[in-house]
């Protein structure tokens, strides 16, 4: 996401020898990577911990931002800023659990009011995709209006290489 003058990027939090530990986000000023970019270099991300902003992107930790995290939560979805609700949202996935849930922020850090988009015994929910067509949308689908959907990547759990698609249509009124 781009929240004020940030790129906000969201990830699995991973210590050594452990599986997804959080559900993490780091940051940079757009304008800092962008003028990196022009040098053929890279800008340092800094990692959200404890409420600020000072772990390395690389070698820090950071702090878990999703309410109600367990383990097999996981950031392989998508984030977005809804214009007509004023929120950002962003899909998590849960792998063993079977859900895809939805969570809403005013500021793409503190997240809460989750709401479940899919459950269904048997599948993970990875790659989902917020998907605008009105003239609300950006072409990028960063911002959506008030009418998306959200396409949903359902894999079975037995057999990854199978997946069907299914989305939800959104109307903000």
């Amino acid at each position: 996401l781009v929240v004020d003058d940030n790129f906000l990027v969201y990830y699995n939090e991973r210590l050594e020898g452990v599986n997804s530990t959080a559900l993490s986000v780091a940051r940079a000023k757009v304008s800092d990577v962008i003028q990196a970019m022009k040098k053929d270099q890279v800008y340092q991300f800094t990692k959200y911990n404890n409420g600020s902003w000072t772990e390395n992107a690389f070698t820090g930790t950071g702090s878990n931002i999703i309410p109600g995290f367990e383990p097999p939560f996981d950031f392989h979805s998508d984030a977005t800023y809804c214009k007509p609700f004023g929120k950002y949202l962003i899909t998590v996935q849960t792998h063993g659990l079977n859900k895809l849930f939805l969570y809403q922020s005013t500021d793409g850090v503190n997240w809460g009011e989750r709401i479940t988009l899919d459950s269904i015994p048997g599948y993970s929910q990875p790659y989902s995709s917020f998907v605008g067509f009105d003239s609300e949308a950006s072409d990028d689908c960063f911002t959506v209006g008030s009418a998306f959907y959200i396409y949903i990547n359902r894999k079975r759990t037995s057999n990854y290489d199978f997946d069907e698609m299914y989305y939800r249509k959104v109307t903000i009124k």
